[in-house]
């Protein structure tokens, strides 16, 4: 049951954020929203905070999973584009909030995780130093990050560009590492 109420907090607080700036978002408002206790609150989370990696991680491990069944690099791809134009506003608000710098090093981390494991799953080729791989996922990671907030504004963005210029870029960025 723990993480049924995560996820039913989790939820509640993306509503919240639909409709509010997410620095105005308090506990107090999670636990009337959800009809929940602090006490309850507080079993699950620490703080805002924690509600917040738990949303983007939850995402990502989502996202990670549906790439992961795709037969194709590409086609993995284009799931996290997808994803990302969906959640595109919601990530704004969240870096153009008082809390950009958690959040943005949260989904960094989440980032590097998805493409450490795209890397390795979906174009296995030959043993690379972790500590390059390392690197070049962080840089990669920045790079789609920016890319991302830059041309991803819903309605307007070509996904089948973006997959394709990521594609090309990410296989590169791999090409390097296997020099």
């Amino acid at each position: 049951m723990p993480t049924a109420m995560k996820n039913m907090i989790t939820d509640t607080y993306l509503q919240l954020l639909e409709r509010r700036n997410i620095d105005k978002i308090t506990v107090k408002d999670l636990v009337d929203a959800c009809g929940i206790s602090r006490q309850t609150f507080y079993y699950h989370f620490r703080d805002i905070f924690e509600v917040i990696d738990w949303s983007i991680e939850r995402k990502m491990q989502q996202v990670l999973k549906q790439s992961l069944e795709q037969p194709t690099k590409e086609q993995a791809i284009r799931i996290f584009v997808e994803a990302a134009v969906e959640s595109h506003a919601a990530v704004a608000r969240g870096l153009n909030s008082q809390k950009r710098e958690h959040i943005e090093a949260v989904f960094l981390q989440a980032l590097n995780t998805y493409l450490l494991t795209i890397f390795r799953k979906k174009a296995p080729r030959v043993f690379i130093d972790p500590a390059e791989e390392d690197v070049v996922v962080q840089f990669c990671s920045g790079g789609i990050v920016h890319l991302l907030l830059t041309h991803c504004n819903g309605e307007n963005t070509d996904i089948d560009q973006l997959t394709q210029q990521l594609c090309r870029l990410l296989t590169a960025a791999r090409a390097t590492l296997e020099s």
